[in-house]
């Protein structure tokens, strides 16, 4: 997977002054146009916007020992002034709910208070799941939130797609496959809880090869995720998919 560093843009309505659209090569519908809020940041990943307007970046690669940014607008022209960072590990998942903000490495979920300034306290930070699968490949614990008390973690599965040999051609794939016991799913844990691992929490879906997107719908009262399929349909098989074939079946 190509890896390439993008700017924080602000989608805005119509009526700001400064438009970065054209500079960056998006098109935008009428009545809308961009600007960098910020850049500069590093990998990130995941990011979630308090109601104050601060905006939290959880990176895949620590800036100066941190792992979560903090920006701040601080005079209203809508680009961040004012960048802060804490969490000295790596990772993905990021929301915030309930008065307090939730953040991921690649085996656990950690829980912070929002303070009345609306900033972070680390001091009062409380580990709210640990143990899970990080074998490296796939093991991003992206996460979300129902407003009910329940916390929704991704596991990816550190495999392709189960294979007896990895990623090699000809090599069966497992029937069952044993590592969908803790991996390759969604897990739900209570979101209040802490120090939860797999015997707390319950395997919500299964069968999910790797989620990086996902979120509750609050409407209808349902989790949507979007789900990365597997690779090397081509190189394994090219009787039956092309290239093309290969990029884009799920």
């Amino acid at each position: 997977m190509r890896r390439t560093f993008i700017p924080l843009f602000a989608l805005c309505a119509l009526h700001a002054q400064a438009s970065d659209s054209a500079k960056a090569g998006i098109t935008l519908p009428s009545g809308f146009h961009s600007s960098v809020y910020a850049d500069g940041l590093g990998r990130a990943r995941h990011l979630a916007v308090n109601a104050n307007g601060d905006v939290y970046v959880k990176l895949e690669r620590l800036r100066d020992g941190k792992g979560i940014l903090r920006l701040r607008d601080l005079d209203g022209d809508g680009r961040s002034d004012d960048i802060t960072g804490f969490g000295g590990y790596i990772g993905t998942g990021i929301a915030i709910q309930g008065g307090h903000l939730y953040a991921s490495s690649n085996s656990e979920v950690y829980r912070y208070p929002l303070k009345a300034d609306d900033t972070a306290d680390t001091l009062a930070a409380v580990r709210v799941v640990t143990g899970l699968v990080d074998k490296r490949q796939h093991a991003s614990k992206s996460l979300t939130l129902d407003g009910k008390g329940n916390l929704y973690v991704n596991v990816g599965a550190p495999s392709n797609n189960c294979q007896e040999q990895d990623r090699k051609k000809g090599s069966p794939g497992m029937d069952p496959c044993p590592i969908l016991d803790s991996a390759g799913g969604i897990w739900m844990f209570d979101a209040a809880g802490r120090d939860q691992s797999y015997s707390n929490g319950v395997r919500y879906a299964t069968g999910l090869r790797n989620v990086v997107g996902l979120d509750w719908n609050r409407q209808v009262g349902d989790l949507y995720v979007t789900q990365h399929g597997r690779d090397m349909l081509h190189q394994h098989y090219p009787e039956l998919f092309d290239r093309k074939d290969g990029a884009e079946s799920p």
